[in-house]
């Protein structure tokens, strides 16, 4: 092993002990989600956060697979201006469903540490047991299997890529590149 490959190695374990927090609470935030999806799934078959089929921490690789710098308005020139409204509207209601959903945990657990900072249409800013999350909620043409929620195992839906993991990606991503430039510029 080079003296680049072992200094590579010591900088990626630091960056890992530096966000591992913000990946465990991540998957914290997304499981206590996904628990209060559960409760009332049974009763509320069309709840807005059952079309949503995973997640992605902003910063990761993982959300560069999410079609990059594709979202409701890269969107309009695909779909007929008729739909725009339904999906602005699905939007706002999945981030309703977050906001409720947060603020009932908070409540159930009686803490000061959960709370949200910042609510819009399009964003929601919540503060997760000490760390802040920027919720955002993107559309995607296809569904990604690396965003799926528990890709790599249960309980676990944003983590850091491992060096293979991260070559497939990108194998994937060179691979799949000409289709979504052919849907961006139709």
């Amino acid at each position: 092993m080079t003296a680049y490959q072992t200094s590579l190695e010591e900088k990626s374990k630091d960056q890992t002990v530096v966000t591992r927090p913000y990946y465990e609470l991540g998957n914290d935030l997304v499981n206590s989600l996904l628990d209060k999806h559960r409760e009332t799934s049974y009763y509320d078959k069309k709840s807005p956060f059952s079309c949503i089929y995973g997640v992605t921490l902003s910063g990761c690789v993982q959300k560069q697979l999410v079609i990059p710098d594709i979202s409701c308005g890269h969107l309009e020139r695909q779909l007929d201006h008729n739909n725009i409204d339904l999906l602005q509207k699905r939007q706002s209601d999945i981030l309703k469903w977050i906001k409720q959903s947060v603020d009932k945990i908070r409540r159930e657990l009686c803490t000061d540490k959960i709370k949200i900072l910042r609510h819009s249409k399009s964003a929601l800013k919540i503060k997760w047991k000490g760390l802040e999350y920027h919720i955002v909620i993107a559309w995607t043409f296809s569904k990604r299997q690396y965003c799926s929620f528990k890709y790599i195992q249960d309980n676990v839906h944003v983590y850091s890529f491992s060096p293979d993991q991260l070559q497939t990606t990108i194998n994937d991503l060179i691979e799949e590149a000409p289709i979504h430039q052919r849907h961006m510029e139709k």
